[in-house]
């Protein structure tokens, strides 16, 4: 049929024999694989074809659903930074009115930590009761 330059020509092949005493070898030769000949006499059978097409169309398929979910993660990655500055500019604001207030510039840099800090955890305590839910049955 075809000349194919893979080591493994038997295993695609519909003339090979696999025993447990010789391993996997030529029916038509009744010799193992050799790795530097290949085989001129090589016959797919349907079985090799369908798997082949099976694989291929299962293969696509996990390449759309993984698109998908890198867009659907990329949606909420973004979405929790805008969530995270958010905190920071209302902590930056309170900061600033404590500043003001007290006239002490310590609490503008306080602010803006503290305000990241609680964003963090309330990030977290959501994501944390969203992963648990998923799990209850």
């Amino acid at each position: 049929m075809s000349k194919l330059c893979i080591f493994n020509d038997c295993a695609l092949c519909q003339n090979e024999r696999t025993s447990f005493e010789n391993g996997l070898t030529c029916n038509l030769t009744k010799k193992k694989p050799n790795v530097i000949n290949t085989c001129s006499k090589i016959k797919l059978d349907e079985k090799y074809i369908e798997n082949l097409k099976q694989y291929i169309i299962n293969n696509e398929s996990f390449e759309k659903k993984n698109n998908e979910l890198v867009k659907l993660g990329r949606i909420k990655l973004l979405k929790y930074i805008v969530i995270l500055i958010l905190g920071i500019l209302a902590g930056l604001y309170f900061g600033t009115v404590l500043k003001n207030l007290t006239h002490i510039k310590l609490f503008g840099y306080l602010g803006i930590f503290f305000g990241a800090l609680i964003t963090q955890i309330v990030i977290n305590s959501y994501l944390i009761k969203i992963n648990k839910s998923k799990h209850l049955v």
